[in-house]
C-alpha cells in the first residue's frame, strides 16, 4: 500500500512540474532593437512546429519608437528551420523594435543580427 501511495505521489509531482515547463517552451516572443535609417532588412529562422503536420509559423513586427507598427507580416514554412528575410524601405531615423511571435505550438524564432 505504501509503494502504490509513493508511486501516485510521484506521478503527480512529475506531472506538475513537466506540465509547466512544456507551456512555459510553447509561447515564443523574440524582439531585437535597432537604430537607424532607410531600408531595415531583418532575417532569421523559424524553428519548430509538428513535423509531418504543420511547420513552423510567427508573425513579425517593427514597431517605431512611439510604437506605431511600420510593418507587419506573416510567414509559414512546411519544413523547419524555415528561412525568413524581410526589407521595410523608406523608415525615417529612429529606434525600430522587431518582434517575432511564434503561431504555432513549438516554434521558435531566431534572428540574424538586422541592419540598416
Amino acid at each position: 500500500m505504501k509503494k502504490s501511495a509513493l508511486s501516485i505521489f510521484l506521478m503527480f509531482l512529475l506531472i506538475f512540474t513537466v506540465v509547466p515547463l512544456a507551456s512555459a517552451a510553447s509561447t515564443s516572443d523574440v524582439s531585437v532593437q535597432i537604430t537607424g535609417q532607410g531600408t531595415l532588412s531583418f532575417s532569421g529562422n523559424l524553428i519548430g512546429g509538428n513535423p509531418g503536420v504543420y511547420g513552423p509559423e510567427g508573425i513579425f513586427k517593427v514597431t517605431n519608437s512611439s510604437g506605431q507598427v511600420v510593418f507587419s507580416e506573416y510567414r509559414a514554412s512546411s519544413t523547419s528551420p524555415g528561412y525568413f528575410s524581410f526589407k521595410v524601405s523608406n523608415l525615417p531615423n529612429d529606434t525600430y523594435t522587431i518582434t517575432g511571435k511564434a503561431e504555432t505550438p513549438h516554434t521558435s524564432i531566431s534572428f540574424y543580427q538586422p541592419s540598416f
